[in-house]
């Protein structure tokens, strides 16, 4: 597989065929489906202290995530997944 980093404002962008899937350091997993295109608006984590915040939107096609520890972290864990209107 390809390995690269995804950071904020990065767009995940997925063919008629494609798909992706992804892994995050707070163990949080995209599986993008095809015709897709999905943004990363935020993306911060603290390791020491096993925090942050990640605001995803989808603008076209599929998301599937399973939440890693920043959802996992509390009621001020922010995470935000915005779908196409």
């Amino acid at each position: 597989g390809l390995h690269r980093a995804v950071r904020e404002d990065h767009r995940l962008v997925t063919g008629k065929g494609g798909r992706m899937s992804l892994s995050f350091i707070d163990n949080t997993r995209f599986a993008v489906g095809p015709n897709s295109n999905v943004a990363v608006n935020e993306f911060q984590y603290d390791r020491t202290r096993q925090k942050g915040s990640f605001v995803t939107q989808v603008d076209r096609g599929s998301l599937a995530v399973v939440s890693g520890k920043i959802a996992k972290s509390g009621r001020d864990a922010r995470t935000s997944y915005q779908l196409p209107r």
